[in-house]
């Protein structure tokens, strides 16, 4: 009987498995990600939310940033003051309506501190008879004498196309005279003597001239104050000869000068 030619088996021999071509895993090597294209996403940096189109709340600005208007017309920005002596004497503080209500009285050199145009309104209101100072039919009337001024401002925009403010401005400083008289007393005989003015004094006697000139004008003419005080403040800031405040500074300098 024919048999098979079988390979003997040895049970005792190690079997030596064949070669795998898959790689060998480490379990104890880290695993590390593969990198994603997406952002990282930080959880303690804060969130901006994104712009909308809603309205904003208006805040109000404050009062130094908003740009006041004379009587709601005329700037006070663009006006400056030129004569060094009268710069910290002549306040050009934005205001619409020129009014303190008279807070800067009993303060002593508290008036510097008032609007210049509110000034020349107060020396408007010793307005009444020809030689009065202090009463008549203008006595305290502060809003009547605001009006003229008003007016007088209108009339000298149409004339000049400049600002009033400005025109004021030099007409004030045209009319402040430099010099002054004083009296001495020596050996019993008074002398005159000529003496500087303060900055705060020329002022004063050139609003004085200035309200001066519409009081004596306007009883020899038929002009209103308005149209005299316009013309007058046209006058001054030319520095013209003919205007009344011009010809009582140069009188005032003129004994003064005598007087030395």
């Amino acid at each position: 009987m024919l048999t098979e030619n079988k390979p003997i088996v040895d049970l005792d021999e190690k079997v030596i498995p064949e070669k795998t071509t898959e790689p060998k895993v480490d379990l104890d090597e880290k695993v590390i990600p593969e990198k994603t294209t997406e952002p990282k996403v930080d959880l303690d940096e804060k969130v901006i939310p994104e712009k909308t189109t809603k309205p904003k709340s208006i805040r109000p600005k404050p009062k130094s940033e908003l740009n006041l208007l004379l009587f709601r017309k005329w700037d006070f920005s663009s006006v400056e003051v030129n004569d060094f002596g009268l710069k910290d004497v002549i306040f050009l503080q934005p205001t619409i309506i020129p009014t303190s209500f008279g807070r800067h009285e009993h303060k002593r050199f508290a008036k510097s501190r008032v609007n210049i145009v509110e000034r020349l309104i107060n020396n408007l209101m010793h307005f009444g008879k020809r030689k009065a100072k202090n009463s008549g039919r203008m006595g305290g009337k502060k809003q009547k004498s605001m009006n003229i001024v008003k007016s007088a401002f209108q009339i000298i925009e149409l004339e000049t196309n400049s600002n009033p403010i400005e025109q004021l401005v030099r007409a004030i400083e045209n009319a402040a005279p430099n010099e002054d008289t004083t009296t001495i007393a020596y050996g019993g005989v008074r002398y005159h003597v000529s003496v500087d003015i303060s900055p705060q004094r020329r002022v004063d006697l050139a609003l004085r001239f200035i309200s001066l000139a519409v009081r004596e004008t306007s009883f020899s003419t038929q002009k209103s104050a308005e149209e005299i005080l316009a013309l007058e403040l046209i006058l001054a800031a030319k520095n013209d000869s003919n205007s009344f405040s011009i010809k009582k500074k140069f009188e005032q300098e003129r004994m003064a000068m005598s007087a030395r």
